[in-house]
């Protein structure tokens, strides 16, 4: 009866060890396929960190594009005030 019992208890525990293999295995491909998944999301970060970079720059010309408008602005405003003054001169001129 004793060998019996210690048959059952070795059954159990190499039953035991059989699902703490399995369990590990599953525990490996799990891990792996995290580890896919944590590569595709750092993939996907530093395409989105590309288009943020794209954005700011694409703002960033965009805001020497306004800096540029205002410059034609003044530049057109002195223009005609040039204009102006060069137009009281020959009047002058002509008096």
């Amino acid at each position: 009866m004793i060998l019996t019992m210690e048959g059952k208890s070795f059954k159990l525990l190499e039953d035991k060890i059989v699902k703490m293999i399995s369990l590990m295995g599953e525990l490996r491909k799990e891990r792996d396929s995290l580890q896919e998944k944590i590569k595709e999301k750092e993939r996907q970060i530093e395409a989105l960190k590309g288009e943020i970079e794209n954005l700011s720059a694409t703002e960033d010309k965009s805001l020497s594009s306004q800096d540029v408008r205002k410059l034609l602005e003044i530049t057109q405003e002195e223009r005609m005030m040039l204009r102006d003054s060069i137009r009281g001169a020959l009047r002058l001129i002509k008096e």
